[in-house]
């Protein structure tokens, strides 16, 4: 709130001159007239007759304005005590919403922890953030795997193209699904059903791709278990024939 200023001290010190010239003009002609008893007390008359003269002038040039700006100037403080209020509680509002928002990012971090095997690589592959699920899988620390290219994990079994088709999927900015055979550390093989997501940047240009995995080697392994089976069956079957 914007604060009038007040008269400028030039201004009110030739005002108040000016009265108080004048009322002693007024006195001193006035007195004359008196009778002897009070110019006995021409003194005390003189700043009685004083004080009345110049109270209009002191109320209206000081008093009055003294007592607008006064009012102004609480005013000016009052509203700036409802902002400052309005701002804290803006404050309080907004930190309360960031907690909520790392709460939530905290708790859904927890459960992809306990679900899912996740990393974060850059265009070119290179790891820059796995979790627990990813490390205990894999048999590799964390540091282990920071800064390397996800081909550390890669197996054998799958054939070049299988790897083509997913680069040229996930660089063309759409999503890929698939299951994968990996090899941990100690040279187990492992499969995982994955997926790989591309973020892009304010851009439009892909920035980093997100992969999240489910664990799937107990039910691979039955199935290639049922599939050899299947195969030793029919290749009985086939002999037999014979």
């Amino acid at each position: 709130m914007r604060i009038n200023k007040s008269l400028s001290g030039k201004y009110l010190f030739f005002v108040l001159a000016s009265s108080i010239f004048i009322s002693e003009t007024v006195i001193m002609l006035f007195l004359d007239q008196f009778p002897d008893m009070l110019k006995a007390n021409e003194a005390l008359v003189d700043a009685t007759l004083l004080i009345i003269f110049n109270f209009p002038a002191l109320y209206f040039f000081v008093l009055r304005p003294q007592k607008q700006f006064n009012k102004t100037l609480l005013e000016a403080k009052e509203c700036l005590a409802r902002k400052n209020e309005e701002l804290e509680v803006d404050s309080y509002i907004k930190k309360n919403q960031a907690f909520e928002s790392n709460l939530r990012h905290e708790q859904l971090l927890y459960v992809i922890d306990q679900l899912a095997i996740f990393s974060i690589t850059d265009t070119h592959g290179n790891i820059n953030y796995v979790n627990k699920r990813f490390c205990e899988i894999s048999g590799y620390t964390e540091e282990e795997l920071l800064g390397k290219n996800h081909r550390l994990v890669k197996s054998d079994y799958h054939p070049p193209e299988f790897y083509k088709i997913l680069w040229t999927t996930i660089k063309s900015g759409k999503v890929w699904f698939g299951t994968v055979c990996n090899r941990a550390k100690d040279g187990s093989y492992y499969w995982v059903q994955a997926t790989i997501v591309p973020f892009m940047d304010e851009n439009n240009h892909i920035e980093r791709y997100i992969s999240m995995r489910i664990d799937v080697t107990k039910q691979k392994e039955l199935e290639i278990e049922a599939l050899k089976a299947a195969q030793i069956k029919s290749d009985f079957l086939s002999t037999m024939s014979h």
